[in-house]
Parts: C-alpha cells; sequence; structure tokens
C-alpha cells in the first residue's frame, strides 16, 4: 500500500489549531473532511476567538492583506540556482489549496483540560502575542509542550511589513514567563530551551512569584481601518 493510500485509511480523532495564521489552519481538509467531522463527531479545538480573526483578516482584510504579503515575501520572484528568498519559518509560503474547517471545541481559558482519543492535553491562551487569537498546548504524560509560534528560533516580527495588527512585546514576553511557569518543570526539551534550560535537559519551576499578565481583551477592539481585523496571515503569507 502507498504511503498516500495508508494516510487516506488513517483514522483521524481530533484536529488542533494553535492560532488563526493561515500557514497554520489552510491545510485542514489534507487532514480531514468537512463530513468526516460531522458523521464522526470529531472535535476541532481552536483558541477563544480564532474563527473571527481567522475569517475577519483573510476575508474583509485579504485582498489588501494578500497584496502586501506579496511583496513582503517575494511569494513570485523566480526561483533559480542560487535559491529563493526565505520566509523565515521556511523557504516558501504555501501555494497549495487553502481550506478551514470551523472549530468546534473552543479553548477559552489557561489550565482547561481536554483529552482527545485518550491524550490528555492542558491549554494555555496566550492571545495578543504572536497571534490575536493563540494557544500553546501541554501532553502531561507524555512531557511534551506545544507551544505554537510563541518561542521559535527567529525572530518574529513585532511590526509586519504586510500591516498586520502590532503585536505587544510585553504580553508576548508575559505569556512566555506563564508558559515556564505552568510547564516548565513537566517538560523535556524543546522548545522550552530556549526560555532557559539546564543541563540536564529539564526547566525548573521557578520560585513562586506573582506574574503581572497583561489583561486580556480582543486585541483588535480599537485599531482603526482595514487592519484592526488581527494578525492572520492572507494568502501567501507565513509564519
Amino acid at each position: 500500500m502507498k504511503p498516500e493510500e495508508d494516510f487516506a485509511k488513517a483514522r483521524r480523532t481530533g484536529l488542533v489549531y494553535t492560532h488563526c495564521h493561515i500557514d497554520h489552519f489552510g491545510g485542514a481538509k489534507g487532514i480531514v473532511s468537512a463530513e468526516e467531522v460531522a458523521e464522526r463527531q470529531i472535535p476541532v479545538l481552536a483558541p477563544e476567538g480564532f474563527l473571527h480573526h481567522a475569517v475577519s483578516e483573510n476575508v474583509y482584510a485579504g485582498t489588501a492583506m494578500g497584496r502586501r504579503a506579496g511583496y513582503m515575501y517575494g511569494a513570485k520572484l523566480e526561483r533559480g540556482p542560487a535559491g529563493q528568498i526565505g520566509s523565515g519559518l521556511g523557504q516558501t509560503t504555501s501555494l497549495g489549496t487553502l481550506t478551514l474547517i470551523p472549530p468546534n471545541l473552543d479553548v477559552t481559558w489557561t489550565g482547561q483540560e481536554e483529552t482527545i482519543d485518550g491524550v490528555r492535553m492542558v491549554f494555555q491562551l496566550t492571545p495578543g502575542t504572536e497571534a490575536p487569537a493563540e494557544m500553546n498546548f501541554h501532553f502531561p504524560e507524555h512531557r511534551v509542550l506545544c507551544i505554537a509560534e510563541n518561542a521559535t528560533p527567529t525572530m518574529h516580527n513585532l511590526l509586519t511589513l504586510r500591516g498586520a495588527l502590532v503585536r505587544d512585546p510585553h504580553a508576548w514576553a508575559a505569556y512566555l514567563d506563564e508558559a515556564i511557569e505552568l510547564f516548565g518543570a513537566d517538560s523535556d526539551g524543546p522548545p522550552l530551551a530556549p526560555l532557559g534550560q539546564r543541563a540536564d535537559r529539564r526547566v525548573p519551576r521557578q520560585a513562586a512569584r506573582p506574574l503581572r499578565l497583561p489583561p486580556r481583551p480582543d486585541p483588535a477592539a480599537d485599531q482603526q481601518g482595514p487592519d484592526r481585523f488581527g494578525d492572520c496571515r492572507g494568502a501567501g503569507a507565513a509564519a
């Protein structure tokens, strides 16, 4: 049996969107169909506000953001023997078909737990960081933390050239501190390594101290104009 046939016959039991950037949800129907989600009641998890921000930028402001993203990432530049312009986390942005399956299970608070097909996950909401609707989640039994794009080996823009919503570096840093507090002592290896990992490959839980986290309002509420709808990439954008 070919690998693609194996994949087609695989039993999907859950889909999780870490945040509302199109390069993190645009391939949803390559994983599972909307019909299968409805028929088998497959949970589709996303952070609170995900659908609002995903639709707002990619539909309401999609044309403008897509045009600006084309200039920002050089998606149409010719490829050659010397390579091509990279796009931060990858060599290029996806040129495939963009799809979206609406979430049917919202993560609305930090500490929320869900068990999908026997796998327990603990969630941390991080709104207004690398994306206006974003979350990290921890697998306690496996000592693994998925930190979305809140901690990567690149320097994400705070003010993107495509004109997206400005990211708040204070909020971003605060939620990274919170991730260490919540999951550091119970996680092994990356992605917490850049945040202070010890030689024994485990981040210690920091001494108890109050975390001064910023409020969690809608980060787009007070911004005017077409860019106020959030930081979810238009077609051709990434990272």
